[in-house]
């Protein structure tokens, strides 16, 4: 076929330019499935890693409150347990030590708690906020 007109010839450009072949709709599902492929990986990844999360947040739970609830149900203190590691002779004197040095650092944390507090109302008093 032989074309003189350029009017034809720019038909057959046009009509070859926008033609769906083989390779246009292989890349375009190509691309496709690139793209769901993708997601898919994203979503599989994100849900692996929520329950992960959900799975260490219910064993940190579990653990917290069988402990707290070991402690709470004891007849000795949590002192008593740590000091039952050492020998018999240093434990009394030990232990009252280790009584006053905590109370000490519950009181001074409660005393600068207590300083912040007062502080900090003093300070937007007198700022009038």
């Amino acid at each position: 076929m032989f074309l003189s007109n350029t009017e034809d010839i720019s038909k057959v450009a046009f009509a070859a330019h926008n033609s769906y072949g083989a390779d246009k709709i292989l890349n375009s599902v190509y691309q496709l499935n690139s793209k769901l492929l993708a997601l898919a990986a994203f979503s599989i990844t994100f849900l692996a890693q929520l329950a992960a999360s959900i799975g260490n947040l219910a064993f940190q739970i579990f653990l917290y409150f069988t402990l707290v609830f070991l402690l709470v149900s004891s007849q000795t203190s949590i002192l008593d347990y740590m000091l039952a590691f050492l020998p018999k002779e240093p434990r009394l004197n030990l232990k009252q030590d280790l009584q006053a040095k905590i109370s000490g650092v519950f009181t001074s944390q409660l005393e600068s708690a207590l300083y912040q507090a007062v502080f900090t109302w003093m300070l937007l008093d007198y700022a009038k906020v």
